[in-house]
């Protein structure tokens, strides 16, 4: 949120072009890191566990079922539903999809703004005054959205692990 914050205020203050791409480059990046935080927790798990369900060669899907069976095996059921939530969460949920898109290069923009038809077109053609504070405006707002999105991700991630911690020392102690 902070590299989006600088680049927005400081790096491209006046510059909307500029503004817009690193939007799109740090919304897209925070799609990505969700995706791989989420394998990390796993990891992170096992770690607990004892570090031996990973095996490369049978893939990401049975390491995350097997680590699920050993918590549920080992009397941590609330771990398994707290991983549960987390891949239910609309918030979370919605991150990944868009990563997938943006990785399989089906993304889509839901702003024309952002789609790299409309830049390319500008690119073409030169706006005119009132198009281009047409754009500033939209620009602004989809800033203030985007902002919103990344917090609320972020506070969905933060109790996550929140919860994740405080349950992993109950089964410590």
């Amino acid at each position: 949120m902070f590299d989006l914050q600088t680049a927005l205020e400081f790096s491209y203050p006046d510059e909307p072009y500029y503004q817009r791409l690193a939007l799109i480059y740090h919304t897209d990046n925070v799609d990505l890191r969700v995706h791989a935080y989420r394998d990390k927790v796993y990891r992170l798990i096992d770690c607990f566990l004892g570090g031996d369900a990973y095996i490369k060669e049978k893939g990401i899907g049975y390491f995350h079922k097997k680590v699920r069976t050993t918590l549920g095996d080992g009397g941590l059921g609330r771990v398994v539903e707290l991983l549960d939530q987390l891949g239910l969460d609309s918030i979370v949920s919605t991150a990944v999809e868009r990563r997938n898109l943006f990785v399989h290069g089906l993304a889509k923009r839901d702003w024309r703004l952002l789609q790299s038809g409309q830049r390319i077109d500008e690119q073409i053609t030169a706006l005119g005054s009132a198009s281009e504070m047409e754009q500033y405006a939209n620009l602004t707002v989809l800033q203030q959205a985007r902002r919103g999105d990344i917090n609320a991700l972020c506070d969905r991630l933060a109790q996550f692990r929140f919860d994740l911690v405080s349950e992993i020392k109950k089964d410590v102690r």
